[in-house]
């Protein structure tokens, strides 16, 4: 994509409502968004205002950044998944959506963030109002339908029914989407044709300043200590954690260390795991988790790139990740790690014979080479673009509409 210069309106910021079924849980997308605030506001102050729509129990506002807004709303009807106990979700009505409007302005232009019912009511409110609609794929949505069928189902039909129930889905979530958002061409095995020609592509999102400058204090000589093989992520059914923790036993004969930052509703069924479980770190304990990590571990086919991923990276540290994923793909594309077909005995004492040569030494260097190329700056340009496209687009519809009707008339 062509990143020429945004040409900013001179009248006014536009007005993006984002809406997101995660945005007070501690994820990959939350994240991601919260980057991009941060980014907007020190590149692209004035260019766009971002009113963030999230479903709550409880109705509350929150301004986050310049201008930014974070607006909890309690739709009439509202639920907890079952698989995301935290998370609660519910369809907003049209006419919650005008009152936003009322209150903040008229919305330029809508950013379908998740696929679930909050995005489904945004996308339709966007419809009925005939606003220009961008949506963002985040997750390979069969991979992760697949993990919450019926485990009755033999695995092949299984596979075959979460393809169909996905795309399905997904054409209702996106289907009025201009544009889709997707970070790599693997997503295009998820999606139906009709959506595939909406795709446009992004994959740098990670916030190297941060984990790179922050103020940690230093691990030590890490050829001195355990070699150190780390999980970064939610403890849920689609990670795929059982992978990693089945060596666990391995892992500790080879006087390495197993620690696990993170939590979900999988934690209780790991508890005699042999590994450490610190729950989950934020800001400089985040950082100087993935600094005392000599590998991190992907064990997850759901994730469309895991910003996991990139975030180590930017510490110096290397991944694992099983072949055929968006992170393996980047990994072998810059040496930055390992991949995997899956993961053994064998695999965990090979990681530990390359985390003790000079190898490691260049994956290290390689993996800082690959966040730089995939720092949030680059992605945030795209988005601001993509968002202030949609709205030159919408207006040069009306105008033309308006043209006609008045020629007619």
């Amino acid at each position: 994509m062509d990143l020429h210069p945004i040409l900013r309106d001179a009248n006014r910021a536009r007005l993006v409502l984002l809406a997101t079924d995660c945005w007070n849980q501690t994820n990959g997308i939350t994240t991601l968004y919260r980057a991009v605030i941060r980014c907007m506001d020190e590149r692209f102050r004035g260019y766009c205002r971002l009113l963030v729509v999230h479903p709550t129990d409880h109705a509350c506002e929150q301004s986050i950044g310049y201008g930014h807004q974070a607006i909890g709303m309690a739709p009439r009807f509202r639920f907890h998944l079952p698989q995301y106990p935290e998370l609660v979700t519910g369809y907003v009505r049209h006419k919650d959506f005008r009152n936003l409007e009322s209150m903040y302005g008229h919305v330029d232009v809508v950013h379908v963030a998740t696929q679930g019912f909050l995005g489904l009511s945004a996308m339709r409110y966007a419809a009925r109002y005939r606003k220009p609609c961008v949506g963002f794929y985040h997750t390979n949505w069969p991979a992760y339908v697949s993990e919450y069928l019926p485990s009755l189902i033999p695995s092949r039909l299984k596979a075959t029914a979460a393809q169909m129930i996905a795309r399905r889905w997904d054409r209702l979530i996106y289907g009025q989407c201009s544009v889709l958002i997707a970070h790599t061409s693997r997503t295009e095995r998820c999606l139906s044709s009709v959506l595939k020609r909406k795709l446009l592509y992004a994959s740098a999102f990670v916030d190297v300043r941060r984990f790179a400058t922050a103020d940690v204090m230093p691990s030590g000589d890490q050829d001195a200590e355990p070699v150190v093989f780390g999980f970064v992520g939610r403890i849920a059914k689609e990670k795929h954690l059982s992978r990693i923790l089945n060596h666990a036993d391995t892992i500790k004969r080879l006087g390495c260390r197993l620690t696990i930052v993170g939590d979900g509703p999988e934690r209780r069924r790991f508890a005699r795991a042999s590994a450490d479980f610190v729950g989950y770190k934020h800001g400089d304990d985040l950082v100087a988790m993935y600094r005392a990590i000599h590998f991190l571990l992907i064990p997850t086919r759901s994730d469309t790139l895991g910003l996991v991923l990139l975030e180590a990276a930017a510490c110096g540290t290397p991944a694992v990740a099983l072949r055929g994923t968006v992170a393996a793909d980047l990994i072998s594309r810059y040496g930055s790690g390992v991949v995997v077909d899956d993961f053994d005995d064998g695999v965990f004492q090979y990681l530990h014979n390359v985390a003790r040569s000079d190898q490691f030494k260049e994956m290290r260097a390689r993996a800082k080479a690959m966040a730089a190329d995939h720092d949030v700056s680059l992605g945030t340009t795209i988005l601001v673009k993509t968002w202030l496209d949609a709205c030159r687009v919408a207006q040069h519809r009306q105008e033309t509409v308006g043209e006609a009707s008045a020629t007619g008339s």
